[in-house]
């Protein structure tokens, strides 16, 4: 790693990576942006159909995944870009694999109560709710 444009790589490729993971994980939230930032909601009239201004928080991290993509192509070309681009796929494929085996799981008897004081009778069934989103 005493190569700085490998190590440069390195440190784009994870980000890059790291990146793309999160937004397919986060990006299962929906968000009204007017309220985020203390508007009221103001609903766009389409055909008829009044349509809220909701957005997948994925919209915060695509847009660094996208800068990253133009930078990694810049100093690396179509082939870095290409090659990151298929380890990213590959592990978020990876990922939800392993979500979906952990949703699975049986889980212990104590866990599923643990955070009923905190409004959250079934832990088990939030878990299943939160990250089996993302797998359809």
């Amino acid at each position: 790693m005493k190569d700085r444009k490998n190590r440069l790589f390195l440190i784009l490729g994870g980000f890059f990576i790291t990146n793309t993971i999160l937004a397919e994980f986060i990006g299962v939230k929906i968000f009204s942006i007017e309220r985020t930032l203390g508007f009221a909601p103001q609903p766009l009239d389409i055909l008829g159909f009044e349509l809220p201004f909701n957005l997948t928080a994925g919209v915060l991290i695509w847009p660094i995944v996208f800068i990253m993509t133009d930078i990694i192509n810049e100093y690396y070309g179509r082939k870095g870009v290409r090659i990151l681009s298929l380890m990213a796929a590959g592990l978020i494929l990876y990922a939800f694999v392993m979500v979906f085996l952990a949703v699975k799981l049986v889980p212990a008897d104590f866990w599923i109560t643990i955070n009923t004081k905190n409004g959250i009778p079934d832990m088990n069934l939030a878990f299943r709710y939160i990250f089996g989103q993302g797998n359809w």
